[in-house]
């Protein structure tokens, strides 16, 4: 019997182009207990598995939490998110954007556009669980 975690239930979309990177994050969410992680290699092959949780008989398995890289083939993560944002369906999903893009003038352009949060690469393990933690409103675990 599977052990349940704080993670269990959730399900995540993580999308970014690069092939180690994808593993990587995946590889600290399974270290994290989620089990129900699906990838997509840019933004429009994002795009597409958001839209097919919409359909009326998948409503109970929309995404929990969409983790995109920015600067990626056929559409970017800011056009991702854009376009999360713009269907009335997902306007609530949290978005954490993981980027090499640090600019104050591309932060600024994320949030007005509705990102959850940020997170600048080189990624960490510790950082990517703080930000699901503070997502999810999980406690940290006691020592």
């Amino acid at each position: 019997m599977k052990k349940e975690t704080a993670y269990t239930k959730y399900r995540i979309l993580i999308v970014e182009d690069q092939k180690d990177m994808r593993r990587i994050i995946k590889t600290v969410f399974r270290h994290l207990g989620f089990e129900n992680i699906d990838l997509a290699e840019n933004g429009l092959e994002g795009l597409r598995l958001i839209k097919e949780t919409f359909r009326e008989e998948m409503a109970h398995s929309r995404y929990d939490l969409i983790v995109c890289d920015w600067v990626m083939p056929e559409m970017t993560g800011i056009q991702l998110l854009s376009a999360v944002r713009e269907d009335n369906r997902s306007t609530e999903t949290p978005f954490l954007m993981i980027t090499s893009q640090a600019s104050r003038e591309e932060v600024v352009r994320a949030a007005e556009l509705g990102v959850t949060d940020y997170i600048v690469k080189p990624i960490s393990a510790t950082v990517l669980e703080e930000k699901i933690r503070k997502i999810f409103s999980i406690p940290n675990p006691v020592m």
